[in-house]
């Protein structure tokens, strides 16, 4: 696929993984590309996001063109249980606009948090394959997954030192932490994903994009290496890594 007109520049590093470096990376373009592609082939997109800076980024996508909102299945990719704000903040930015069924936008559910990650895993595995098809790992793997990063290198709701990053490649879907109650979709998941794109816009974030792309081992956003997995960066949040090669 053509890069979008506001990338100044794209390379592909040695182990597949793309960086788009913006001026002002975007992600609804890209977003509506891949949910018209997934919907034209199975008649339905699955797409899982990040709260912050993602669901502040996709404000503009009910306003692409030939878009079936009625297709889209929406999950999330961590939520605190009490009172949901990655969930609020979608429905704010962009949910409520694109009037996604209600049915088809999963909630993490307000229940203790083992039986809350239980609940949240089956509702992805029951859906058909249309839906979310299964990676060749037996994960389900949603056409597309928005992330987003810290400045402490997290990747989604996965943080640097944390219980959720020392399970990855165990197969768990949904993890779940205590006080407070959080739910959070694992490496693993966001791995098996079709397509990942990875926002770190930020001038600040500019420390945890060098150790993400050099591979750093603590650093979970290194981790990220789903079948087609992009970063968007901008010059000064890419300009660490740059100099360090």
């Amino acid at each position: 696929e053509p890069i979008p007109a506001a990338t100044a520049e794209e390379l592909t590093l040695s182990d597949g993984r793309i960086v788009c470096v913006f001026d002002s990376p975007e992600l609804v373009a890209e977003t509506a590309v891949a949910a018209r592609a997934a919907i034209a082939a199975k008649g339905a997109f699955s797409l899982a996001v990040s709260g912050g800076e993602v669901a502040t980024a996709l404000a503009t996508l009910s306003k692409q063109p030939d878009l079936d909102f009625g297709k889209f299945h929406v999950f999330f990719c961590y939520d605190d249980l009490a009172d949901l704000p990655s969930h609020s903040e979608a429905c704010l930015n962009w949910l409520d606009a694109c009037s996604v069924p209600k049915n088809q936008i999963y909630v993490m559910p307000k229940l203790q948090p083992e039986a809350a990650a239980a609940t949240y895993t089956a509702s992805m595995c029951m859906l058909p394959e249309s839906v979310i098809a299964d990676s060749a790992e037996g994960l389900p793997a949603v056409d597309l997954a928005l992330l987003s990063t810290g400045d402490d290198g997290s990747c989604a709701g996965v943080r640097p030192g944390s219980s959720e990053l020392s399970k990855t490649k165990s197969g768990e879907i949904v993890l779940f932490s205590e006080q407070p109650d959080r739910l959070t979709l694992s490496m693993d998941f966001m791995n098996a994903a079709c397509h990942a794109i990875l926002l770190a816009a930020e001038p600040s974030r500019a420390e945890a994009v060098s150790k993400g792309l050099g591979g750093s081992a603590d650093c979970p956003v290194a981790q990220l290496k789903a079948p087609r997995t992009e970063w968007f960066v901008t010059a000064k949040s890419f300009a660490t890594f740059r100099a360090s090669q």
